[in-house]
């Protein structure tokens, strides 16, 4: 089967993290696989092994460029895939406008990675979204709160969205060589504690929230250090902030993250809108429990008292409460580490979502 994997630009975040796995593995399946970027991405650009992988243009543009429309559509009619799936709200809007104008036939999965009522600014905005959505053939949602939102938001026919969940390899790093890297590269003692966050430096990752929250963790756990990881329009603040408050560490965009999530000792989550964020499934992997709101699909893997504590949206102090009470209680991190890693590894494995994702592709193809 050929098919189109198009993401925004072929950068290292999650929605397009997992959609290089995916079509790593539908290419060890013998699929014929393009990767496609609709912009350039310039710094270390995800390439996945066994595939095609591509840029449409140079520079994003700010609103809807006909150029890119063009691009696409010639991109397309070239290619002549049997599917497209295109990975988030961005990619939708180019390949939808694009199969219109071009008069293409083109089979379209649209992959929803969020809440779209979180996204929905008026009126007129929703009738755009409906337009565009009217020009796919399947919507794979992350989740069941996705989905039924999406199809709520948007008035989307319920028979063809359905929920294909982010699937995750499995392979568990080594974590006390992992604990004593990390520390040093850092300059830590090997005992110290270290909690992670793992998201682009944008508003809903509320990074500023999160060091708010930390207030109520540093004065019975002084000794604890914080690492972002990640880049974004809001690093640059988030710096200054950090700076003040020391035992902050701000490592950048990085390709061993499964290394870091096993260095730690909680992933921290105080997103104030979620899909289901990978970063969660692969700290799972990790036996590596998280804190976080209860926001979007989290509550399907962050499943309270079991596999890590969810906190009311927007609780700060609570969020932090539950921080240093983890913190105290390392037989307690165990037991809900062993819990997650048990769960993403009987409902989150990548070869699973690989083979729902074949099957979807299979029954939009030949409909």
């Amino acid at each position: 089967m050929r098919i189109a994997q198009i993401v925004t630009r072929r950068q290292r975040r999650g929605a397009e993290v997992f959609a290089s796995e995916l079509s790593r593995e539908l290419g060890r399946r013998g699929h014929d696989v393009y990767f496609v970027g609709l912009n350039a991405h310039g710094e270390r650009p995800l390439s996945p092994d066994g595939t095609t992988s591509v840029d449409l243009v140079e520079r994003a543009p700010r609103r809807l460029d006909m150029g890119l429309v063009a691009a696409a559509g010639r991109w397309l009619r070239t290619f002549q895939p049997d599917v497209v799936q295109v990975n988030g709200g961005y990619a939708l809007k180019y390949v939808a406008v694009a199969t219109r104008l071009h008069r293409l036939q083109t089979p379209i999965v649209y992959r929803n990675i969020g809440l779209s009522s979180d996204w929905l600014r008026s009126s007129s905005q929703r009738v755009w979204v409906r337009w565009l959505l009217r020009a796919i053939q399947a919507s794979a949602s992350v989740s069941t709160a996705s989905r039924d939102d999406l199809v709520s938001t948007y008035g989307l026919d319920p028979r063809i969205a359905t929920v294909i969940r982010r699937g995750v390899p499995m392979a568990a790093q080594e974590r006390a060589e992992s604990r004593r890297g990390l520390r040093r590269e850092l300059g830590l003692e090997e005992d110290t504690p270290v909690l992670i966050h793992v998201g682009s430096f944008s508003p809903e990752k509320n990074h500023v929230g999160l060091l708010r929250s930390m207030s109520g963790v540093w004065p019975s756990h002084p000794r604890v250090h914080l690492v972002l990881v990640g880049e974004g329009p809001l690093k640059r603040d988030i710096a200054s902030r950090s700076a003040e408050l020391g035992n902050v560490h701000l490592l950048g965009v990085r390709t061993d993250v499964p290394r870091l999530l096993a260095a730690s000792d909680l992933l921290l989550l105080p997103s104030t809108t979620e899909g289901i964020p990978g970063v969660i499934l692969e700290a799972g992997v990790q036996s590596l429990p998280v804190v976080a709101y209860d926001v979007g699909g989290v509550a399907e893997v962050v499943r309270d008292g079991s596999t890590g504590r969810l906190i009311p949206a927007g609780d700060e102090a609570a969020f932090g409460q539950s921080v240093a009470t983890l913190l105290g209680d390392p037989v307690g991190r165990r037991r809900l580490g062993d819990s997650v890693r048990s769960l993403v590894e009987s409902e989150y494995s990548l070869e699973r979502s690989v083979d729902s994702f074949e099957e979807l592709y299979e029954r939009v193809a030949s409909a």
